[in-house]
């Protein structure tokens, strides 16, 4: 290796499980299941749970106040599904929505992953992101165009909810893929010779994106 030249970083072994982690909970979904996008997803986030956890801890003992933060809502959390009247449902959750305290420990445990997470598999997860978008996006084609049966290409109030089984959250992602677009475009634009092949791609996805995110509706079409 030529003296001055940078080693190249790569990615511990708990950031590429982030990063797998988040990509698969943007497209895990079984049409063999009740709750097609809800249950598998809702699986994967349980297995997160210790790791999440062990990091919130490691994190919170070096004085980090988020991570302080984090922590008090676990207590705050558990205190209340303890003193609740239904104590299993409150630590369980409702079937098919998001609370119980178990769901409540995923999420905090999911983001103290992605905090210790570097720069370079920052970035790693942007491209996930993208791609988990663009398989969303093709789906809510696909499900507009009314050639498919079945629950996967089932619509909500007429409108597609892709892969995440609600044409909010869909819309979400959408609008946060194409502001990852933006900043790349930027950033590619701004180099001494940008590539005219990586310039037509990002182009070619923002317009995908915002395409999808219009036929989504959710709240906040372009």
């Amino acid at each position: 290796m030529a003296v001055g030249e940078q080693v190249p970083v790569r990615a511990r072994p708990t950031e590429v499980m982030v990063v797998l982690v988040a990509g698969l909970l943007m497209v895990m979904s079984s049409p063999s299941v009740y709750a097609t996008s809800w249950a598998p997803k809702a699986a994967l986030a349980l297995l997160v749970i210790g790791p999440g956890l062990a990091a919130l801890l490691v994190t919170a003992r070096s004085g980090d106040r988020a991570a302080i933060a984090g922590s008090a809502l676990l207590v705050v959390a558990a205190v209340s599904a303890a003193l609740s009247p239904a104590p299993r449902l409150a630590l369980l959750g409702l079937y098919n929505h998001g609370t119980g305290w178990l769901f409540v420990a995923a999420v905090v445990g999911m983001w103290s992953l992605g905090r210790r997470a570097s720069a370079e598999s920052a970035r790693l997860l942007g491209s996930v992101v993208l791609l988990a978008a663009f398989v969303n996006a093709a789906m809510a084609w696909l499900q507009v165009s009314r050639n498919f049966n079945g629950d996967l290409f089932a619509l909500v109030d007429g409108r597609p909810p892709a892969l995440l089984g609600n044409p909010v959250h869909a819309s979400a992602l959408f609008l946060g893929a194409f502001a990852i677009v933006a900043e790349r475009w930027r950033t590619e634009r701004s180099r001494t010779e940008p590539s005219r092949e990586a310039s037509m791609v990002l182009l070619g996805l923002g317009l995908l994106f915002a395409s999808a995110l219009e036929i989504a509706g959710g709240r906040i079409g372009l």
